[in-house]
């Protein structure tokens, strides 16, 4: 039998040899799915501002994101997160009743990992900020 240089079954092989150099170099942890919520105090809610536009638009500012972070790091301390897509119902819409009063998602901003994450909040001034992991967590391990 010829064993071509590369070939799966060659355990000396560069390929087989690459692929465990990467599995070391490499922290995974798979989160795919994994749902979790998050508290937000009175004080969390005195910190986020609430920007209302002439038309009903409103968008949450402030510090929301450095606190959604700080939160978000409890159930996920291995992501670094950029936020986008993020919607606060307007105050005119027809579905102000039955959809989340905020929805948004992040994205981890290492290129090698797929997480994204799922944020809603049900109702204004909600105490509690629902969570779903999608994806795994693949960061190259430091040194």
């Amino acid at each position: 039998m010829f064993i071509l240089q590369g070939d799966s079954r060659d355990p000396d092989s560069s390929n087989a040899g690459d692929a465990k150099e990467k599995q070391e170099k490499y922290f995974r942890k798979n989160i795919d799915g994994t749902t979790t919520k998050f508290t937000l105090s009175e004080e969390d809610w005195n910190r986020i501002i609430i920007t209302t536009y002439p038309r009903g638009g409103r968008l949450l500012s402030g510090d929301w994101t450095a606190i959604f972070r700080a939160k978000l790091r409890e159930s996920n301390p291995w992501c670094q997160l950029n936020f986008r897509n993020n919607h606060v119902i307007s105050t005119n819409s027809p579905k102000r009743h039955s959809a989340p009063f905020f929805r948004g998602s992040a994205k981890c901003k290492l290129p090698e990992c797929d997480v994204k994450v799922r944020l809603a909040i049900r109702k204004e001034n909600g105490k509690y900020v629902d969570v779903t992991y999608v994806g795994n967590i693949c960061h190259k391990k430091q040194n």
